[in-house]
């Protein structure tokens, strides 16, 4: 268990508890705790399938940070590294196995969730939060040491 997972679990359980999504699991501690779980067994079953898609197919999804100086790269490139992961040779390529977890993690989810979200269109929500989370977090990776840093 990785702190920074727990934490990401947590912030989404709290989403989902203060959009009261799904409206089944209520409010209170027993519906924050099935929003918890749900949003962590998403993860394990998301890095389950990307650490067998990506030995697969010899993607390096890690973060590396850019080596420009310039804001403006550095923001495109954290962007980007969303969805492209690093190849045998070093170059960079569409992550199919990054956006396939992604994908799949949302849609697997959608088996033990509530009725009210259990639809095709709540996956593909599902999924386009997730990576724009992930965006986020890639825009935390590249300027977070920096920021740490200045004093």
């Amino acid at each position: 268990m990785n702190p920074a997972d727990l934490l990401s679990s947590a912030a989404s359980a709290g989403a989902g508890q203060w959009r009261e999504r799904p409206p089944e699991w209520k409010q209170g501690a027993a519906g924050y705790g099935f929003r918890f779980g749900s949003a962590y067994a998403e993860h394990v079953i998301r890095e389950t399938l990307m650490f067998g898609t990506s030995s697969l197919l010899h993607e390096d999804n890690r973060y590396f940070r850019c080596p420009d100086t310039s804001c403006k790269k550095r923001l495109t490139y954290a962007l980007k590294s969303t969805f492209l992961a690093r190849q045998d040779d070093g170059s960079r390529h569409i992550s199919v196995s990054k956006i396939g977890s992604f994908a799949g993690a949302a849609f697997i989810s959608r088996a033990w969730q509530q009725p009210s979200s259990r639809s095709v269109h709540s996956g593909e929500a599902n999924f386009g939060i997730s990576m724009a989370v992930a965006a986020g977090f890639d825009v935390v990776h590249e300027f977070l040491p920096d920021l740490l840093h200045r004093r």
